[in-house]
Formats: C-alpha cells, structure tokens, sequence
C-alpha cells in the first residue's frame, strides 16, 4: 500500500478488505474446529458468533484488531 507523505489514521478498504476477509474466514474456521463441529463446511452461526473479530482502532503504521467481546450484531 502507498499513502501519501502525511501522517493519517485512514487506510483505504479496498486495500485491507481481502486480507481482513480472509483472516476472519480463518478464524471462524479454526473456532469450528477447536468448538468440534467441523463436520460441515458451512460455519454455522454459533461458531462466528464467539469468533468475529472487530476492527477497534487505527495508530500512526498500524491498526488495532480485537475479539468482538459479545458485542450485540449489526
């Protein structure tokens, strides 16, 4: 990724989308597994629902990625 030369706390989503996409579809599959329903390759909703990650914050080259906590669905 190329940002301009000042200091900002944004970063295009087109950019990190894939790569945040894909770490959670890891994460809830790692969830099934270690939760023993990985007998379908569907994860169910009871799986995400304890393994979705949130995006918290964002710092001078770098960003913060926390576990939603409960956090009621949006």
């Amino acid at each position: 990724m190329q940002f301009p030369n000042q200091e900002i706390s944004e970063a295009p989503i087109g950019n990190l989308g894939l790569v945040l996409s894909s770490m959670q579809e890891t994460i809830d599959a790692i969830g099934q597994i270690k939760l023993g329903k990985s007998e379908s390759q569907i994860i169910q909703l009871e799986v995400t629902q304890k393994t979705k990650i949130v995006l918290s914050g964002t710092f001078k080259g770098s960003l913060k990625i926390d576990e939603d906590e409960g956090r009621s669905p949006q």
